[in-house]
């Protein structure tokens, strides 16, 4: 087997190694969920650089919404979607009550993060050779297109 520097340690590792004998972390570096370029594990912050991560956060807090009666506009880190228990865990109501007027918003599960998205504001990503993601917050875009499902082979 060839031999390669550790991204981590630097010492030299077989290529086909899962850790490093040295440092005992993943020897070949991963890409950033939000901007692809090379990250080393012991660096990552939620699979991204901690800049992009900031920026991937400061997105989040920027995309809003208007409740079709009132008008009034919401972002959805702030907008007080109703949570309801499912077989031990937490999802979205079908349906949230906007805070002013009290009109119902429907509500989905973000398909990547999980979080609440409101059912309109939700967009489908293409990508190449997969099957299309719907409902998926614009902040959630970058790491659903550089999350690629390898194919199994028959």
């Amino acid at each position: 087997m060839p031999l390669v520097s550790c991204v981590e340690c630097g010492r030299e590792v077989s290529s086909s190694a899962e850790r490093c004998p040295h440092c005992h972390k993943y020897p070949r570096h991963i890409e950033c969920a939000y901007c692809q370029k090379p990250l080393k594990s012991s660096m990552a912050v939620d699979y991204m650089h901690s800049g992009c991560k900031e920026d991937f956060e400061a997105v989040k807090r920027q995309e809003k919404f208007n409740c079709p009666e009132c008008g009034a506009e919401y972002s959805h880190v702030n907008f007080p979607f109703k949570i309801v228990d499912v077989y031990g865990g937490s999802a979205p109501a079908s349906t949230s009550p906007c805070p002013k007027c009290g009109c119902p918003i429907k509500v989905t599960k973000c398909s990547q993060c999980g979080r609440p998205i409101v059912e309109s504001t939700g967009i489908t990503v293409e990508r190449y050779e997969q099957l299309p993601v719907k409902n998926v917050h614009p902040s959630c875009v970058p790491t659903i297109r550089n999350k690629i499902v390898p194919r199994r082979r028959r």
